[in-house]
C-alpha cells in the first residue's frame, strides 16, 4: 500500500512538475496507474484483514473491500486513454468511498478504549 502510494505521488509530481515533452507525460502515466492500482490492491488486502477481526464494524470492512477492489480492478484493467476517456463518471465515486470509509475507520481507532 505504501509503496503504490509513494509511485502515485511520485507520478504525480512528474505530471505536475511543468516539464514540456512526451518523456515526461509518457513517464508519469506509466507510473501512474500501476502505482495508484497497486496501493488500492494494498487497501484491499487490508479491508480483508480487517474483515477478519473484530476492530471495526464488519461491514464497513466489506465496504472498505468491495470499493476498493473495483478501484484496483478498474485502474489495473484500463488502459491510460479508456481511463481518461471513461473513468471520469467511475473513478472519482469509488476514490470518494474509499476515503471516506478509511476516514470512518480512523474515528472508530480514536474512540477505542483499550
Amino acid at each position: 500500500m505504501i509503496v503504490g502510494l509513494s509511485m502515485g505521488l511520485v507520478s504525480d509530481a512528474i505530471n505536475s512538475s511543468g516539464a514540456t515533452g512526451a518523456d515526461s507525460t509518457l513517464f508519469g502515466d506509466a507510473i501512474a496507474w500501476t502505482g495508484w492500482s497497486s496501493m488500492y490492491l494494498g487497501i484491499f488486502i487490508t479491508g480483508i484483514g480487517y474483515l477478519r477481526t473484530n476492530l471495526f464494524p464488519q461491514w464497513l470492512s466489506a465496504l472498505l473491500s468491495v470499493t476498493s477492489f473495483a478501484m484496483f480492478a478498474f485502474l489495473a484493467v484500463l488502459n491510460g486513454e479508456q481511463l481518461l476517456s471513461n473513468g471520469e463518471n467511475i473513478i472519482p465515486p469509488l476514490w470518494m468511498i474509499n476515503s471516506v470509509v478509511l476516514v470512518i475507520l480512523g474515528i472508530f481507532t480514536m474512540r477505542r478504549s483499550d
